[in-house]
């Protein structure tokens, strides 16, 4: 019976430390709840295993609130499970991927975190490992220093160059034959599987000997004049070309580090295809560009304005107005580059980086624009604050730019996007963006209030 006919019951429940809440569950997510409220140990691990096994083996009749239940009990149980018994582990992981993308969008990064934790614990063992099943595979293999190595499973074949062998003992391979807890591609595209790499204390990253990965799927794959093969990687948030190559000649992808590897077979962009765009799509992007560019004119002919004309350049309001026309600017350009420019890499980082910054920074220019007023009418009528535009530029600026440099050293600048989606990904938007530009409108608006109700005397 699928999830959306079956009994709906409400119901809060404990997982080992966890405490959620199963809203609209369905009667095997009860079921499941009551598996995963046993503390798990050493002793009764297989056991609870076999019980989530079962419990998973149709995900028609689990919801969403169920997969979340099971991967935070496969969090704990990760922790007791040893190398021997590790097998029901990857089935109930197999299990959950014959979900559906929507059920399984809240937990797709903690599955995959623990599908990679598991092989390099079974890498550990004594004796190289394989184990297969319907969507997800686990390889490992000791490593002799002193020659290259082959990694081999069922759809992918993969040769270690001897740089890399040279310098870790062991290598672990999770093998994915489906894309949901990545990016799926288009429907007129073919992807194979998804090879994720990791070597036992060793990060590889622009090794001067690629790594080859020769993909099943790909020698059977017939490629016309309007298709093209594409050797991609996983950067987090999208597949990149960065770092890896195609070789006709040997039918296989060569790359210079060690992440979930893709070969794509898809159609070749418009302009390589006799401009096959489709009009409404071509619409849409002139409409940006034209827009971009206006927003982009107008704002140098007001800064033109202002640096030219005396009378304006010592009014405070119109320095201080120059602080959110520079923001809108740079903001502007940064759309207009993301738009008629196919960026990768360092580059791509550079201009979500330019373009994260200038959003807040405009967002904080009207901020300090609000508070000025709030002052001169609100507080103190006619105020004036000594040096308030250097004060307001410096602030702008500032804070914006703080905000932008902590996020970009911690997260080493890895989530922002050149795609058409946006410049920065999700979750970390809502963080970084979305929650402070929401907190500025926020006091914006109770500014707005007390100027609104403050009544003003014209002289």
């Amino acid at each position: 019976m699928p999830a959306e006919d079956a009994p709906l019951i409400m119901k809060k429940q404990l997982i080992g430390r966890h405490q959620i809440t199963l809203k609209c569950a369905t009667a095997k997510d009860v079921e499941i709840s009551r598996i995963t409220s046993t503390k798990v140990t050493k002793e009764n691990a297989a056991e609870f295993a076999d019980n989530l096994k079962g419990m998973t083996n149709n995900m028609d009749e689990v919801s969403s609130s169920g997969i979340e239940a099971t991967v935070s009990a496969m969090e704990e149980l990760e922790n007791h499970i040893t190398p021997e018994k590790s097998q029901s582990f990857v089935d109930i992981s197999s299990n959950l991927l014959d979900a559906s993308e929507e059920k399984l969008n809240k937990s797709k990064a903690s599955l995959q975190s623990l599908m990679t934790k598991l092989a390099k614990s079974i890498s550990g063992s004594e004796t190289d490992q394989r184990i297969v099943t319907k969507n997800v595979d686990i390889v490992t293999k000791k490593l002799d220093r002193k020659k290259e190595a082959t990694l081999k499973s069922s759809d992918t074949n993969i040769k270690i160059p001897k740089s890399v062998t040279s310098r870790t003992d062991g290598a672990y391979l999770v093998v994915y034959k489906t894309a949901k807890l990545f990016k799926s591609v288009e429907q007129d595209e073919a992807m194979s599987v998804i090879s994720d790499l990791h070597f036992s204390g060793l990060e590889v990253k622009n090794s001067k000997e690629e790594i080859k990965l020769k993909f099943e799927e790909l020698q059977n794959w017939s490629v016309n004049e309007s298709q093209v093969i594409k050797c991609v990687f996983w950067n987090n948030s999208d597949w990149s070309e960065e770092g890896c190559r195609y070789d006709t000649g040997e039918r296989a992808c060569f790359c210079d580090h060690a992440t979930p590897f893709t070969s794509i077979l898809s159609f070749k962009r418009p302009e390589q295809d006799n401009g096959t765009e489709e009009p409404v799509n071509m619409v849409v992007w002139w409409i940006e560009i034209i827009c971009f560019s206006a927003s982009i004119i107008s704002c140098v002919i007001f800064i033109a304005i202002i640096l030219t004309i005396r009378g304006l350049r010592r009014l405070q309001s119109f320095k201080m107005h120059c602080n959110l026309a520079v923001a809108l600017l740079f903001q502007y350009t940064g759309y207009l580059i993301l738009d008629v420019v196919e960026l990768e890499g360092a580059n791509c980082k550079a201009i979500g980086f330019l373009v994260h910054w200038m959003t807040l920074a405009c967002f904080v220019a009207m901020f300090t624009e609000a508070l000025s007023v709030y002052i001169a009418i609100v507080i103190v009528f006619d105020s004036h604050v000594s040096h308030i535009v250097v004060k307001v530029a410096l602030f702008c600026w500032g804070t914006t730019g703080c905000l932008v440099g902590l996020y970009a050293g911690i997260t080493k600048m890895e989530y922002y996007s050149c795609t058409s989606g946006g410049f920065l990904v999700y979750p970390q938007s809502l963080y970084f963006l979305t929650i402070p530009v929401l907190c500025i409108l926020l006091v914006n608006s109770v500014l707005l209030e007390e100027w609104s109700g403050k009544p003003i005397e014209i002289m």
